[in-house]
């Protein structure tokens, strides 16, 4: 099978986190609880495309949108490759 394009998506690395209060962009919610999501400067090194950044050019948030499809199509690989292999047994 060839390999992935996405290869890279196994570098991401996910992460629990809670939003800080004290930043521009922490969005408040009726628990304040912890939320799941990504590193941008992290994502930045692995995939710049699926940045948005602010007006000093720095990080500021991943394009989860992108980062989705790209997901999709790596699980479409995966089905293709575990159909295969459940052929062979």
């Amino acid at each position: 099978m060839p390999k992935s394009q996405w290869e890279k998506i196994y570098q991401l690395r996910p992460v629990r986190f809670n939003w800080d209060k004290d930043s521009d962009v922490w969005i408040p919610d009726k628990d304040d609880v912890e939320d799941h999501g990504l590193i941008a400067e992290e994502v930045n090194e692995i995939y710049p495309e699926l940045i948005n950044y602010n007006g000093e050019g720095n990080p500021e948030s991943v394009k989860y949108n992108s980062l989705s499809v790209m997901l999709l199509d790596e699980v479409k690989i995966l089905r293709k490759e575990v159909k295969a292999l459940k052929e062979k047994i």
